[in-house]
This record gives structure tokens, sequence and C-alpha cells, in this order.
């Protein structure tokens, strides 16, 4: 019998809810809709996928959620807001990820981290490409220590 790889599954630890809680640039964008994954803010431990039927109620009281987006979210986000002038996928993929990379190379080693690079205390993607994304657009670092973005 064939085995396949595991698929990725979304990330809901702590550390990303709470770091997308402090995102607030990025909650006050949230648009809801069917197959975002969200928490509601009395009940951090139940990650829920946006359906139909709670759509509405989602829309309506958006505040009481806390939005988790999706590694595709993330970049939707970046490209929408950056990467406007490119017409092909590829040169705009290798530009993204070329610019990650050198983010990550120059990532600073104070936030919160003393001894290894601040990408280091990122576990997921999810939580590195919320990383790149507050710092592109908002100029702003994840502190550990503090919980909580900072200005860089």
């Amino acid at each position: 019998m064939k085995k396949y790889p595991k698929v990725s599954k979304m990330d809901v630890s702590k550390k990303y809810i709470k770091m997308c809680e402090k995102a607030k640039e990025i909650q006050e964008m949230w648009l809801p809709q069917i197959g975002d994954y969200y928490v509601a803010k009395w009940n951090k431990r139940k990650l829920i996928l946006c359906g139909l039927k709670i759509l509405k109620d989602i829309r309506k009281n958006k505040d009481d959620y806390i939005w988790l987006p999706r590694q595709d979210q993330l970049q939707d986000i970046l490209i929408d807001e950056n990467y406007t002038e490119y017409e092909n996928p590829l040169n705009l993929n290798r530009t993204m990820m070329d610019e990650v990379s050198e983010y990550v190379d120059k990532s600073p080693f104070w936030a919160g981290y003393k001894y290894k690079p601040y990408y280091h205390g990122f576990d997921t993607l999810e939580q590195l490409w919320l990383a790149f994304l507050m710092y592109k657009k908002y100029g702003k670092i994840w502190n550990e220590n503090k919980g909580e973005w900072v200005n860089e």
C-alpha cells in the first residue's frame, strides 16, 4: 500500500491565535467568508471553520471572533498591496520568495530571542508569513516576551 505524505494542517496553536489577535490591522481588514478559520474570543481552544449557517452572525458580530488567516490569505494580502505590477505569477512568486528569504536573513536578533535569530521563534509557515506581512506592511515585528507586535 502506497503511503502519502501527511497534509499539513492549519496552525491553531495558542501562539498563532495570540499573534493574530494582536495583529489589529489584519483583524480590521477581515471580511468573513465561507472557509475562513477563526476562534471565538470567549473560547480560544475551539477552532471553527466558517460555514454558511454561521456566516451572517460572524459578519454582524465580527469583533467577537479572531480570524486565523491561512498562508494563502496572508500571501494574497501582500500581493494585493505590494505586487500589483506583476502579471506573470512565476515572476511574482520568485520576487516574493526572494523578499521572504531576505527578511529571514536580515531579521533582528533582539525581538525577544537572546541567542537565536528572530525567525527561529516561529514554528509554522503561518507564523512566519504573518510576521513577514506585519513587517512589510506595517513595520512591526513580533516580540515574544511582550506577546505583541511592536514597531521595529
